[in-house]
């Protein structure tokens, strides 16, 4: 998938270039994990872990792979990174050239993502 919109665009490649960002998106690429585990697994405070989070979400870059809830009600959600791969190419110094492969089942949650982006 080649991202062409211009918003979208600065926000991937801001949140890529972020090390917490890519840190939280390394340590989900295989299994789904919570806010406590990836706070932990990366060495990044929790309040940063829970903004990064919010941020790759509402970019469609980590999803949210699952809603568990304990036996006592606590519930928790479990992250998991939404891209295969990336490849950003600096044709011009304004415009990247962006090109994603998400996983499989992330896709139709990217493309809501992005269509959001095109609607506002």
């Amino acid at each position: 998938m080649n991202i062409q919109e211009s918003q979208l665009k600065k926000n991937i490649t801001k949140m890529l270039s972020d090390d917490y960002s890519m840190m939280i998106i390394s340590c989900s690429l295989n299994k789904g994990k919570s806010i406590n585990e990836l706070s932990r697994a990366c060495n990044i405070p929790i309040n940063t872990t829970y903004r990064r989070a919010r941020d790759l979400v509402s970019q469609g870059l980590l999803i949210v792979e699952k809603t568990v809830i304990t036996d006592n009600g606590v519930k928790f959600d479990l992250y998991r990174s939404s891209i295969n791969y990336v490849k950003i190419e600096w044709i011009s110094p304004d415009e990247p050239q962006i090109e994603i492969k998400l996983v499989e089942n992330a896709i139709g949650k990217f493309v809501k993502v992005w269509n959001s982006f095109r609607m506002s």
